[in-house]
């Protein structure tokens, strides 16, 4: 498991007040495009496999580590589904990393700490 601070995340989607489920849906979706973008291809599955998941935390059991501000009812999952995924993100020691998903969350989460205001409605 990586655990990443989402300390800046969580401050902007706080101050989302209104739309704050479909803020933090866009948010997914935005790591997922970035992270697709700068997946290497080989054959295309590592690629093909990343994906959003959007539950209701009702459906999903907590864990602390993903836990969204207070008020907050949706929790978004985005990685890759090939076994493969994190030894392309970290490396081994045959191969060097080439990282994807840290980044994509990364970039979004930049962009957002600067641009937030002219994304929501």
């Amino acid at each position: 498991m990586v655990k990443l601070d989402n300390t800046r995340l969580n401050n902007i989607i706080n101050n989302a007040d209104s739309n704050t489920e479909n803020f933090i849906k866009s948010v997914g979706f935005s790591i997922e495009a970035r992270a697709k973008m700068k997946a290497p291809v080989d054959t295309g599955a590592l690629r093909n496999s990343i994906y959003t998941d959007t539950r209701n935390t009702s459906n999903i059991p907590t864990e602390k580590d993903y836990d969204l501000p207070r008020g907050s009812r949706t929790k978004i999952y985005v990685g890759p589904t090939m076994e493969y995924a994190i030894y392309v993100e970290f490396g081994t020691s045959r191969q060097s990393a080439q990282p994807y998903l840290i980044p994509a969350v990364e970039e979004v989460a930049s962009q957002l700490n600067t641009h937030y205001r002219l994304i929501l409605p």
